[in-house]
């Protein structure tokens, strides 16, 4: 039985394609951060420092990073990725770093990819495609780096995501181990994870990730009288056919907030699905007229 992570062995040969690679991967980092398409800030070098740390510890095999919602989690990752391969001591086939979630997502998906190096685009998956593309991609592989996203998101024993990892072997700390797979994961919601599933003690550890010094969380926009809570918006009774009156009562509600406004401003609605996002929107039509206001549609 191991007791760590087992170092792969390769050849001379290949360990200088790997290291070709490698530069080619951190130049892409690099036109990303020129072109801003990924902006990576001091606090997520910090967190991604961390977490390099972390995994040169080889009795590690689970890092857990904590973060606020929209504190940067895809720039998080790309500064993890950019360190790891910038240490001399971390030699790893580019096609074995994978970027999943277990949200089910294709605009997850395409964001995630248009902001990570493009060596690694194809290894981006969401959750329709774990089960099966990305169990049959790492089965056979050693020397993985996995970095999840959402990953409360589908984590519990019976879904997706467990059983993913259970089908992948990537619950059993022995295998791990003898295949050198590293697994970061990131969250701000952390229950019900893998982490927790695992319960690996001394083979896994979670960082708390600092925000920076321009973040601005919920609680804030709360204080700030931005963030309103929700009242019912659409009202629509399906067996009736008919829209609450309540409804025009709490977009008046709204309508006197926008009002404070000397200057035009955006304000964010957010609606339900299909035809109750339609219904919504004559709703407001109804107390903001459309010859005055400009609706946005957004999806």
């Amino acid at each position: 039985m191991s007791l760590k992570r087992e170092k792969c062995i390769y050849s001379l040969a290949t360990q200088e394609i790997m290291k070709l690679r490698k530069k080619i991967v951190l130049h892409e980092l690099k036109l990303l951060e020129l072109t801003k398409k990924t902006i990576i800030y001091e606090n997520q070098e910090m967190i991604a420092a961390n977490v390099v740390t972390a995994f040169k510890n080889r009795k590690i095999i689970n890092v857990m990073v904590i973060s606020k919602t929209q504190s940067g989690k895809t720039g998080s990752m790309c500064a993890t990725i950019k360190q790891y391969l910038e240490d001399s001591s971390n030699l790893i086939p580019i096609e074995n770093i994978y970027i999943i979630t277990g949200l089910s997502s294709c605009e997850w998906k395409e964001q995630t990819k248009e902001r990570m190096p493009e060596s690694i685009q194809k290894r981006v998956f969401h959750r329709s495609e774990l089960p099966n593309t990305f169990v049959d991609e790492i089965k056979d592989k050693k020397n993985i780096l996995i970095i999840m996203d959402e990953i409360q998101v589908a984590a519990k024993k019976g879904q997706t995501i467990y059983l993913t990892f259970r089908n992948a072997n990537l619950l059993n700390k022995n295998i791990l181990y003898q295949n050198d797979i590293k697994i970061l994961e990131y969250t701000a919601t952390p229950d019900g994870t893998i982490y927790d599933l695992m319960k690996w003690k001394d083979a896994s550890t979670k960082f708390l990730a600092m925000v920076g010094d321009k973040y601005i969380s919920s609680f804030d926009l709360l204080q700030l009288g931005r963030v309103k809570q929700y009242k019912e918006l659409c009202g629509f009774d399906k067996e009736t056919q008919q829209i609450d009156t309540i409804v025009f009562e709490n977009i008046e509600e709204i309508k006197k907030d926008i009002d404070n406004f000397d200057t035009p401003h955006y304000h964010i609605i957010r609606t339900k699905n299909g035809i109750e996002q339609d219904l919504t929107i004559m709703n407001f039509k109804q107390i903001f007229n459309d010859d005055i206001y400009d609706y946005i549609k957004k999806n």
